[in-house]
């Protein structure tokens, strides 16, 4: 919950697919029949959902900042990043 808040306090920021995935681990951890493989999809779900969040965000920090108008509607690469590593699990814990 933490993340969430921090992320709604900054407007967004790169924590915004950690937000979504820390939200459904959350939900998960109180199943306790969920598989790995269910819990690892859930995070790459989150972190998906949290990719396209960032694609409303204004940036903020760096060459996306100067650029802000190029950047309108284009993800974030951190988060970008995060997505990546959280579908590399699922596929390596799910075996597909």
């Amino acid at each position: 919950m933490r993340v969430f808040e921090h992320t709604v306090e900054q407007n967004g920021g790169y924590l915004s697919q950690a937000c979504s995935s820390a939200e459904i681990f959350a939900a998960l951890e109180k199943d306790p029949g969920a598989t790995p493989a269910e819990i690892a999809r859930a995070a790459k779900e989150g972190a998906a959902a949290g990719v396209e969040a960032t694609k409303a965000m204004k940036p903020k920090f760096g060459k996306a900042a100067v650029h802000e108008a190029a950047a309108e509607g284009v993800a974030d690469q951190g988060a970008l990043a995060c997505f990546y590593l959280a579908d590399a699990m699922y596929r390596y814990i799910s075996g597909k």
